[in-house]
């Protein structure tokens, strides 16, 4: 069987890290985490700190795209048949669809509800000028929708960077014929062990039990310092849903009967329920 590697495509604060975790938990799978933030100067490995300390990411920087891959799994051992890279950018991903032989491509699309990620955002871009920076890639990635977006709510804004960045996604795994499967945010997190089962057996594994109990693996890569609190929870049926309480009823109910959302999901055959985006 050939070996895989797995890209994680999504929108920041979607659960990729997570997600990873999860599937590199298991016995014949590695998480890399965010590989394109590795080869960056001052980036470390979780596990063993400096990258160049770590057996799986020494000298990671000089590596070529045609060699990137094939040298990681050469590293992580003959046992390994998957890799999982967390880097969640299609800009990243594009350089190595055409670069391999010996390993297939596979592409999970998470995706997590777009009043979360507002949430987020809200709090992310707090200044005026990083608010108009925000406005200015919207409207530049919808010019047909420019009267309706210039003075539209920095929420609304949002909304629509959420759907240029899964579109994005969408579009590229077409473009590309890859072998995709989407799965979201919500049903990961309430749902565990049945999406977990679903995905391995799609790379071409048996689902493990154990890959539920990720904290008690040593993973190198990079890790998100908030997954910390999740783990000494020891639980991996853990739901953000800060967004319910930091969003209003009105600005929750225009988020959610907005027509290109609504669109968006029924060609991509998801719905929108009262704690995420679900596939049902």
């Amino acid at each position: 069987m050939k070996k895989k590697l797995v890209f994680i495509l999504s929108s920041n604060y979607s659960g990729s890290h997570f997600l990873s975790l999860l599937l590199g938990s298991h016995s014949k799978a590695v998480h890399l985490g965010e590989t394109k933030n590795l080869i960056k100067e001052g980036v470390n490995c979780y596990k063993c700190g400096v990258s160049n300390d770590c057996h799986l990411f020494e000298g990671i920087q000089e590596l070529t795209t045609e060699t990137f891959y094939p040298t990681l799994f050469d590293r992580a051992g003959d046992q390994i048949n998957l890799l999982i890279d967390t880097s969640k950018k299609t800009e990243w991903a594009i350089n190595f669809i055409n670069t391999q032989s010996e390993y297939d491509i596979k592409i999970v699309h998470l995706i997590r509800d777009p009043r979360a990620l507002i949430r987020r955002w809200n709090n992310k871009y707090t200044s005026l000028l990083s608010q108009l920076s925000q406005r200015r890639k919207v409207l530049k990635a919808f010019p047909k929708k420019t009267l309706q977006l210039i003075f539209s709510s920095q929420s609304n804004i949002y909304l629509y960077k959420w759907l240029k960045q899964n579109q994005k996604i969408v579009d590229f795994t077409k473009r590309f014929s890859l072998d995709t499967k989407t799965i979201t945010y919500h049903d990961l997190t309430l749902n565990p062990e049945k999406e977990l089962s679903t995905l391995m057996e799609w790379l071409g594994n048996t689902y493990e039990t154990t890959q539920l109990k990720y904290w008690e693996f040593e993973h190198h890569g990079t890790q998100k310092r908030q997954y910390e609190w999740v783990k000494k929870q020891q639980t991996t049926s853990h739901i953000d849903l800060r967004w319910k309480d930091a969003l209003t009823k009105k600005q929750s109910k225009l988020i959610s009967s907005n027509r290109d959302l609504r669109s968006y999901l029924e060609q991509n055959k998801l719905f929108q329920i009262e704690k995420g985006i679900t596939k049902l």
